[in-house]
């Protein structure tokens, strides 16, 4: 690419003469270079170096070109909301340096994320004054750019042809031109509003052109959504062998970029964004070639693909815990902000407070980034030989697919493996959202169990798993991931609870290896915290609120957790001496981490828990504070990762520790998926709000469970049986909250069954 050579020369000559300015700069343009070229590990450390250096530099120029860059990627990663921060940066540095000009980019970058988020009048207006602009300047690249957009605006809100008649506009003039790049783009627009509009040859004729210059000028980002595009067309041109070839092209290409990602979390975006690809490629492969074992292995190249990588990192090495000086000091400055919000009222203090909280994020990703404790994708999925040959003669794995318009499911036992299509997404959709609005408004009766009984078949009874299948593992997809499986009612008017207990995995591969872990009884069987002084937090009759700790407006106010106690002292008497328990003043982050996570056997948490399923980052687990620690009472996802935690079951009995950020096919970021990435082996979460007088009943009766040598997910469906027979359709939203995700099939040895160990201390 000449424009890497370029620079490259000009990276070689300003530090061959000293100019800091210049190398910094053409360090920058690289990393933007480099992005395109599929490298997106380097790109952002070379990006964030050239905006650090034109911060500490006060080079406003380059300030607003690298935030706009980086902007420009997150845009590109689905990173809308984050996108439309970094492009405000540039345009608000802008605005105070008129001399900088019409920053082009920015507005371009803004409009398009603004589209994806829906909010279509604020996209209208930045185009239209954009493109005004770039007509008075006469700036014909930027007026293409900016044709794009209208059209990417007029396809929103249903305008076909006006889309067209926009980029039949800027066609000619990226032509005459060679604007190669926005030329790709152009095509590739048209190739899908025509194939919208079934004008195949056409469409496949635009989407040929567009990939085949996205090749040559080497976009390694944009090919594979244009290679599904084209292999689309060719599906519907009755070519599936090509339509297959293509897609297979496509994930190829899709493993070269994940290589080269900077992060874990960089690695899940990148999947996100390519989920239709694989999903696409499932469909085909299971109504065309109609082998199992492709369609499989066409899934698992995707699903939990990084937490995968994650839990081999975190068994082979502990350097996936290792953090900078620069890591801690951020850190430290992040607790204290956020510890300002557990009390600011006032909503202009608390917006300054959340603006600092999103700068030192901002940094706390470079810092992670320069860590380097990410070592890229390189686990292997499990094969499906391999797969059945592991499970037991009562086990059945299902893998859910929420297709484009079917749902699918791939059963997968010893016995045999095989597609399944199920139902059709939308109506299927509806009946999800009908059951979580009775299952919220406290319906118990005859309604819901209606509606759990289509939900069964629809989705569940033509599977057709034999009796003897009583342990069901569940590989959910879209709006499955907090579906109730064991409450939905079979046709003989009994849940699915009563004939198979049901656990949750991200994918076959991620179960397969928890199950394959070494397991060794730990010297400690129980780490429990509870009681959790709020003080002013707690007001009666307000419930703990998703995202509630960064609203922008109110300090948060949570329900006293007076249940608490008593769960948490229930579990330790059952334990055994030597089992520890954190409460009142005790239960403060700082002593939980100071404890020998790596040697307990469970870790229960009794707390309170906020969500943000924008920012799954800013999740936390609420502990008291501790005036003389450094630690804020959060315990969010950046912290627990890196804890040493290798405990078979962590239980978190908090509200929404499942609510989060779907990220496709990887699976979903939440606060459960935290604690597997950290080395647990199940997790018990809540998919939403929970009671918690009805939440301890419920650990109270899964507990004893475990002392009957009950594996993990058969102690919580007879837990949750025990609880609807005594309290009846009342306990149904609480019982239906719970999930174990991962090893639910882990036994272990608990209070009176545990063999006592020589040594163990607290």
């Amino acid at each position: 690419m000449a424009a890497k050579d370029d620079w490259e020369a000009a990276l070689a000559t300003a530090s061959q003469i000293g100019d800091r300015k210049w190398e910094s700069r053409a360090i920058g343009e690289l990393g933007m270079i480099v992005f395109l070229l599929g490298d997106a590990s380097t790109a952002r450390l070379q990006v964030g170096q050239a905006l650090m250096t034109a911060l500490s530099s006060a080079d406003v120029g380059a300030q607003i070109r690298y935030y706009a860059a980086i902007g420009t990627g997150l845009h590109l990663s689905n990173e809308y909301e984050q996108a439309i921060r970094y492009f405000d940066l540039a345009l608000n540095a802008a605005a105070k340096h008129r001399e900088t000009g019409f920053q082009y980019i920015s507005y371009w970058g803004k409009a398009k994320a603004l589209l994806a988020l829906n909010r279509t009048q604020e996209a209208e207006t930045l185009i239209r004054e954009a493109l005004q602009q770039a007509e008075a300047d006469d700036r014909r690249v930027k007026k293409v750019q900016m044709l794009i957009a209208a059209s990417d605006l007029a396809g929103k809100l249903g305008k076909r042809e006006e889309a067209v008649t926009h980029l039949q506009e800027a066609l000619p003039i990226a032509e005459e031109g060679g604007f190669r790049r926005l030329l790709a783009q152009i095509y590739f627009h048209l190739a899908e509003i025509f194939q919208e509009a079934v004008r195949i040859p056409e469409a496949e004729q635009y989407a040929t052109r567009a990939e085949t210059l996205s090749e040559e000028v080497g976009d390694k980002f944009f090919v594979p959504t244009q290679l599904l595009v084209l292999a689309n067309l060719k599906r519907a041109a009755g070519q599936p062998d090509e339509a297959l070839r293509l897609l297979e092209r496509a994930t190829d290409v899709v493993e070269g970029l994940l290589v080269h990602t900077p992060t874990a979390d960089y690695a899940s975006t990148l999947i996100l964004t390519m989920s239709r690809i694989y999903v696409q490629h499932f469909e085909l492969a299971a109504s065309q070639v109609k082998d199992v074992d492709y369609a499989y292995s066409v899934l698992e190249r995707a699903r939990g693909r990084v937490l995968r990588d994650v839990i081999a990192q975190v068994t082979a090495s502990e350097s996936t815990r290792r953090r900078s000086d620069d890591y801690i000091r951020l850190q430290r400055e992040l607790s204290r902000l956020q510890r300002s919000l557990l009390s600011l009222k006032k909503a202009a203090e608390r917006e300054a407070a959340l603006r600092q909280i999103w700068e030192v994020e901002q940094k706390l990703l470079e810092a992670e980034i320069n860590t380097r404790t990410w070592t890229g994708t390189h686990s292997e999925a499990v094969s499906l030989s391999k797969l059945r040959a592991s499970l037991g003669k009562d086990h059945v794995l299902v893998e859910y697919v929420w297709g484009e318009r079917r749902i699918y499911g791939l059963t997968i036992s010893r016995d045999d493996a095989r597609v399944v299509p199920l139902a059709e997404r939308v109506p299927t959709e509806r009946l999800i959202a009908k059951y979580f609005e009775l299952l919220q408004n406290g319906a118990g009766g005859p309604a819901i169990r209606q509606v759990a009984a289509s939900l069964y078949r629809a989705i569940v009874a033509p599977l057709h798993w034999p009796a003897s299948k009583t342990k069901i593992v569940i590989v959910p997809d879209g709006p499955l991931h907090t579906l109730p499986f064991d409450m939905l009612v079979a046709r003989n008017g009994s849940r699915l609870a009563q004939t198979a207990a049901i656990s949750f995995a991200p994918s076959a591969s991620v179960f397969h290896a928890l199950r394959s872990r070494e397991t060794a009884v730990r010297p400690l069987p129980l780490l429990a915290v509870g009681d959790v002084p709020y003080a002013d937090l707690s007001k009666r009759g307000t419930p703990s609120r998703a995202a509630g700790l960064f609203d922008a407006t109110t300090t948060p106010q949570l329900e006293a957790l007076p249940a608490s106690r008593t769960e948490v002292e229930m579990a330790l008497n059952l334990a055994g001496p030597v089992a520890i328990g954190l409460l009142g003043q005790d239960a403060t982050e700082g002593r939980f981490k100071r404890q020998p996570l790596e040697r307990f056997e469970i870790i229960h948490l009794a707390v309170h828990a906020f969500a943000d399923p924008r920012q799954p980052q800013r999740g936390a687990l609420l502990f008291a504070t501790e005036k003389s620690s450094e630690e804020d009472g959060l315990l969010q996802p950046r912290e627990i990762v890196r804890l040493p935690i290798k405990a078979d079951l962590v239980v978190l009995s908090a509200c929404n520790t499942i609510v989060g950020r779907s990220m496709g096919q990887e699976g979903m970021s939440n606060l459960a998926r935290a604690f597997l990435s950290s080395g647990a082996t199940a997790v018990l979460a809540t998919a939403w709000s929970v009671s918690d007088t009805a939440s301890s009943s419920l650990l109270t009766e899964f507990y004893r469970n475990l002392v009957g040598g009950k594996e993990v997910a058969t102690a919580l469906r007879d837990a949750k049986l025990t609880l609807l027979q005594r309290f009846g359709p009342s306990v149904l939203p609480t019982v239906a909250a719970f999930q174990v995700i991962g090893n639910g099939n882990v036994i272990i040895p608990f209070g009176q069954n545990r063999t006592t160990l020589k040594g163990a201390q607290p």
